[in-house]
């Protein structure tokens, strides 16, 4: 009929096999069809990957004795989970092998973090403790730990001592002649 018509398409795939590409289209009660040339499109294999960075008040101490803490004061761990591949996560669960689940993210974007964190109370001496980020992906599990060490040291109690010496002559009193 003479007439001339403009198609334009996007292609929203994960990957394209070859660089020509098939479209097809409706026209009244049938199909046209058309080759297309175009680059052949490729995404990277995937590679899912996690990294946990564990702080005790805020200092990221991964060796002992870390920080000094008070024993009996408060101690905030924080859990930063970050992925680090190119597909995005779910369900990653944050344990820690002494303060048990911490939390669980729902949903992480390739090259996004959350930071997950637990209250405790210092013990005296020295603590570590290690977190850890799990997720699966296409059935095979992806982990990420990293340790956290404080040192409680003993709340100082002031016990109030007074030695007087009592000189009679210059010389120490303390016994009867």
């Amino acid at each position: 009929d003479g007439e001339v018509r403009y198609y334009y398409f996007t292609l929203d795939a994960l990957f394209a096999q070859s660089d020509m590409v098939t479209v097809v289209s409706k026209e009244g009660n049938g199909f046209d069809t058309a080759q297309i040339t175009g680059p052949a499109v490729a995404c990277p294999a995937a590679s899912p990957g996690l990294s946990l960075v564990k702080a005790v008040n805020g200092d990221d101490a991964n060796s002992a004795p870390g920080v000094e803490v008070i024993a009996g004061d408060s101690v905030l761990w924080e859990y930063l989970v970050t992925n680090t591949g190119n597909v995005d996560l779910s369900n990653i669960v944050v344990t820690d092998d002494r303060e048990g689940t911490i939390c669980t993210i729902a949903a992480l974007a390739s090259g996004q973090s959350v930071t997950c964190s637990k209250t405790g109370v210092a013990t005296e001496g020295q603590y570590t403790n290690v977190g850890t980020a799990a997720a699966t992906y296409d059935n095979t599990p992806i982990t990420a730990s990293d340790p956290a060490n404080y040192f409680g040291k003993p709340r100082f109690v002031a016990s109030p001592l007074i030695d007087i010496e009592k000189l009679v002559n210059d010389v120490d009193a303390d016994e009867p002649y």
